[in-house]
């Protein structure tokens, strides 16, 4: 957003033209819900510059110190100085009454597949290097593997054997040693 955007943006809010939290307390308002007013209609040429665009507004973030769940955390109306001001108010109230809203949503509380993917990869790899370091510990003869052998091994005797400066660190065995 350029500065003369800015400074109209900020003249219509001081004006009191821009729609206000209040309207939205109304039982009779709705929000204008014109499909045409949608990001995912605009035209494709304009489409292909938002990631740049997104990319330089999360740099910009960041160059002051402010990631994007501090920023939608102090836009909950979580930062009283936010509440009242006519900016966050008509920007909160964009996000609100968006028709992205609701998809949004739906993809941040059931995220794509490819995300549950990724996640299941990075756990899978991190358990894995975990059992790989105390694999040398846990080997058993197949003599050895009887229902009774296994169930009698202690966690604590287990800590005891592995020596302390080659006793894994990471998270799987933090969470084995609470056991």
């Amino acid at each position: 957003m350029n500065n003369s955007n800015l400074s109209n943006l900020l003249a219509g809010l001081n004006n009191g033209a821009l729609l206000d939290d209040d309207e939205l307390d109304d039982p009779d308002w709705e929000p204008d819900t014109d499909e045409e007013d949608s990001f995912r209609h605009w035209p494709t040429a304009q489409r292909a510059r938002w990631p740049a665009a997104v990319l330089e507004v999360l740099r910009f973030m960041r160059s002051k110190d402010l990631d994007l769940p501090l920023l939608l955390w102090a836009l909950s109306w979580n930062v009283p100085a936010l509440v009242t001001d006519l900016l966050a108010k008509y920007e909160r109230t964009s996000l609100l009454v968006s028709a992205e809203l609701p998809d949004i949503l739906s993809k941040w509380y059931k995220p794509p597949v490819n995300i549950a993917e990724f996640s299941l990869d990075c756990v899978q790899t991190v358990a894995n290097r975990e059992m790989c370091k105390v694999g040398q510990f846990m080997q058993r003869s197949p003599d050895e593997l009887s229902e009774e052998e296994l169930l009698a091994i202690k966690w604590d005797d287990l800590k005891q054997t592995v020596p302390r400066r080659r006793r894994p660190s990471g998270h799987f065995c933090a969470d084995a040693r609470g056991l």
